[in-house]
Formats: C-alpha cells, sequence, structure tokens
C-alpha cells in the first residue's frame, strides 16, 4: 500500500496479530509533532518517496511549504516565529517590543 515510502520496517507500525490494526505515535516516535493542519493530512502526503532505511524529513515549515512563503524568505526560515500550524493566514499577536505572543 505506501510501498517502503514509510520505510522498511512494518513492525514499527503494524503487528502479526492484527495487520491491518496499527499504532504509529508520530509526537512520540519522530521529532515532528503532528498538530494543526498537519493533524488531518495522510501520512503519505509528507512521505512521497520510497526508504531503504527509517524515514526522516525535514522539520523546518520552509522545507515543505516554499511554495507558500509570501515573504520569499526575506524573514528567514522560522515561520513558526510569526505563523501557527493551524494555517499560514493566522498570525501570532504581537505583545509590544518585547515579543509575540500566539
Amino acid at each position: 500500500m505506501h510501498k517502503r515510502r514509510l520505510g522498511p520496517d512494518c513492525a514499527s507500525c503494524h503487528n502479526a496479530r492484527a495487520w491491518k490494526s496499527w499504532d504509529f505515535d508520530h509526537a512520540r516516535q519522530t521529532r515532528f509533532r503532528l498538530d494543526g493542519a498537519h493533524r488531518k493530512l495522510d501520512c503519505l502526503a509528507c512521505h512521497r518517496k520510497p526508504v531503504d532505511k527509517r524515514p526522516t524529513l525535514a522539520t523546518s515549515c520552509i522545507s515543505c511549504h516554499a511554495a507558500d512563503d509570501v515573504h520569499d524568505g526575506s524573514f528567514g526560515k522560522q515561520c513558526e516565529r510569526c505563523h501557527v500550524t493551524s494555517t499560514f493566514k493566522q498570525v501570532k499577536q504581537r505583545l509590544g517590543m518585547s515579543g509575540w505572543l500566539q
């Protein structure tokens, strides 16, 4: 079904008793928590290419969302400093000169 796009280690998600029953906690088992709009994505929306080892992807927003960057990189690669993960259109509110407030 996923043709090695989630890696070669089937046992990291499936078990022999119930192959269709899978359990993978992305937040606990990777360094990328699926929150906001990422929660609703199918695994293969991000994991597109077959891999021979454990699948790893870049965790910076810009690694997947470069085409969505209306600032054309002028504010750097740390989108999360101003934007939330539910939508790029929502911007964190500024809290004076001291920083940002979500």
